[in-house]
C-alpha cells in the first residue's frame, strides 16, 4: 500500500533517519493520465514548488513504499527530453533540481510506438527505467493488448499495466522504481557494487559510433577546461558532474534528433511486435454499430414472409 506523507523525515517510529530517501521522477507525454497516477500513487496531500528561475509547476511527494520512504516527483509532460517547456528551458535541465535515482516512465498502453522513445530516452541517461503502460483498461476497452513480459526483455526493465483511475498495477510499479532507486542511493553511498550504467546496445552502429565519439570528445573538451564548448554543453557537464546522468546520457541529449530519430524506429518496431489488437475491436465502434443495425434488419426481413419464400402471390 503507498501512503502520502507531509511529516518530517524520519519522525515514523518505522523509518531509520539515517535511510537516504530515494527520488522517482515521473515522466511521461502530455494527456497520458500522468496526474492522475501521480494523484492514485501518493494521496491528496502535497508539496510543490517552482522550479528556480521558470514557470514550470513541479510537485513532489513524499511517500510510503513497501514500508519505506521514497520521494515522487512528478515533472512536466513532455514529447522529448530536449523539448522546451517554458522559456526555452529544454526539460533535461530539470533533472538537476530533480535529482532522480530512478524513472518511472508513463506511456500509453494504446499507443506504445509514440510512447517508447521517451521511455528509451530515460534509459540512455543511466538511471534505472520502470515502464507503466498506463490508460491499460481503456486500451482493453479498444481490444489492444500488450505482452509486458516481451516489452520487459525488450527494454531490459519492469513493465506493469497500469491505470490511475482504477489503481490497476500503480503500486507494483511504484514499488519496482523505489527499489531500484534505493539501489541507485546505496551505491553512491558505496555500500553497494555499482552495475554497468550502458543500456544494451539498441541503435544502427552509425548512431551507436556518433554517441561513443561524443562522450569521448565531450571528456577531452572537459579536461582541457575549453571555454568555447558552449553554455548547454557546460550544463549537461554539471549535471554529468553530479551523478544525475551518466556521459553517454549526455552524449545523446548533444545529438538530439539523430538518437531521437533511432528510437522512433526502435519503438515502432518493439510496439508492432507486442502489441495484438483483436480484429472486431480494432473496428470503430460507430463502424460496429451500423454493422450490427444492418444485420439486425436483415434478420427481422428475413423472418417475414417476403425473404422465407412463402409468398402467396
Amino acid at each position: 500500500m503507498t501512503a502520502c506523507h507531509t511529516e518530517p523525515h524520519g519522525s515514523s517510529p518505522d523509518i531509520d533517519p539515517s535511510e537516504p530517501i530515494p527520488t522517482i521522477a515521473l515522466v511521461g507525454r502530455p494527456n497520458v493520465g500522468k496526474s492522475t497516477l501521480f494523484a492514485r500513487a501518493t494521496g491528496r496531500y502535497a508539496e510543490s514548488s517552482n522550479v528556480s528561475g521558470t514557470t514550470i509547476h513541479v510537485e513532489r511527494r513524499r511517500v510510503e513504499v513497501d514500508g519505506r520512504p521514497a520521494w515522487l516527483v512528478d515533472l512536466p509532460g513532455t514529447v522529448s527530453l530536449g523539448m522546451s517547456v517554458a522559456d526555452g528551458v529544454p526539460f533535461w535541465s530539470l533533472l538537476l533540481d530533480a535529482r532522480p535515482d530512478a524513472f518511472l516512465v508513463v506511456a500509453d498502453a494504446g499507443d506504445l510506438g509514440r510512447h517508447l522513445p521517451l521511455g528509451l530516452a530515460c534509459r540512455d541517461l543511466g538511471l534505472p527505467v520502470v515502464l507503466a503502460a498506463n490508460l491499460a483498461d481503456e486500451a482493453a476497452g479498444r481490444g489492444i493488448s500488450i505482452d509486458t513480459g516481451r516489452l520487459r526483455q525488450l527494454l531490459l526493465a519492469p513493465v506493469h499495466r497500469t491505470s490511475g483511475r482504477t489503481g490497476l498495477g500503480v503500486a507494483a510499479a511504484l514499488s519496482d522504481a523505489a527499489r531500484l532507486g534505493r539501489r541507485v542511493v546505496a551505491v553512491r553511498a558505496g555500500t553497494v557494487a555499482p552495475r554497468s550504467t550502458i543500456p544494451a546496445s539498441v541503435y544502427p552502429p552509425d548512431v551507436e559510433a556518433a554517441i561513443s565519439g561524443r562522450v569521448r570528445e565531450s571528456a577531452v573538451t572537459h579536461s582541457l577546461g575549453a571555454a568555447a564548448a558552449g553554455e548547454a554543453r557546460w550544463e549537461l557537464g554539471d549535471i554529468v558532474g553530479a551523478g544525475v546522468i551518466s556521459a553517454r546520457g549526455a552524449a545523446t541529449l548533444e545529438l538530439g534528433w539523430i538518437v531521437d530519430a533511432a528510437r522512433w524506429r526502435v519503438a515502432e518496431r518493439w510496439a508492432a511486435e507486442v502489441t495484438t489488437v483483436r480484429a472486431e475491436a480494432a473496428r470503430p465502434l460507430a463502424v460496429r454499430l451500423a454493422a450490427w443495425s444492418v444485420a439486425r434488419g436483415r434478420a427481422s426481413r428475413c423472418s417475414s414472409r417476403w425473404c422465407s419464400g412463402s409468398s402467396s402471390r
